[in-house]
């Protein structure tokens, strides 16, 4: 029988969360979420919101992004990389 598709977890990220949890320079993914335990082991997809202030640069690896979350990550010199 076909495999059938995962069911999407989907979880949410405040740029304030992640300044917290991230040293400048690090690379923000669903996996470091996971390990940080700021995201669900079960999650599989996640967006990025703008609650909060970054104060460092990283480059973040997500599914989807609010458009003021991408300016905050880009203002501080970060990248913001978009996945499937």
């Amino acid at each position: 029988s076909p495999e059938r598709p995962k069911a999407q977890v989907t979880g949410i990220i405040n740029i304030d969360t992640i300044s917290e949890n991230f040293g400048n320079e690090e690379i923000v993914d669903l996996n470091s979420l996971k390990e940080k335990r700021l995201l669900p082991q079960k999650c599989n997809y996640f967006k990025v919101l703008a609650r909060g202030v970054l104060d460092k640069k990283l480059t973040v690896e997500a599914n989807d992004f609010s458009r003021d979350a991408v300016k905050m990550i880009l203002l501080t010199g970060g990248n913001v990389v978009k996945i499937n």
